[in-house]
């Protein structure tokens, strides 16, 4: 129970067929998603789904990205990055509309009972 203080983002049985091939919801907390660049290589031992980008609000030390999955909004919290390679964000002009990845690792991922 104590995994879900906060918001999370539940996917639905036909998103879980496609990534896992099994029919069973699941739900992963925003900040838990990484959005990156469409067409960017899978984490290793991760997940990935392609969206649209619909919205970023910049909220001080993070961002807030609504991506478009099919029917479903996702939402993503990305939090600024001291390092030399930065967020996804701070590297490229995001506009709504540009196509983006979704990525997130399987330990992540909290099953749920349909």
């Amino acid at each position: 129970m104590a995994d879900f203080v906060g918001s999370a983002n539940v996917f639905g049985a036909d998103v879980a067929q496609a990534l896992l091939g099994k029919r069973r919801s699941f739900a992963v907390r925003q900040e838990n998603i990484q959005v990156s660049a469409a067409g960017s290589a899978k984490l290793d031992g991760g997940l990935q789904l392609q969206g649209e980008l619909l919205a970023v609000q910049f909220l001080g030390a993070s961002q807030r990205l609504e991506v478009q999955v099919g029917s479903q909004v996702i939402t993503a919290l990305q939090e600024d990055r001291a390092s030399a390679s930065g967020s996804f964000i701070e590297r490229n002009v995001v506009e709504p509309g540009q196509p983006v990845a979704l990525q997130w690792r399987a330990q992540h991922m909290v099953m749920l009972d349909d």
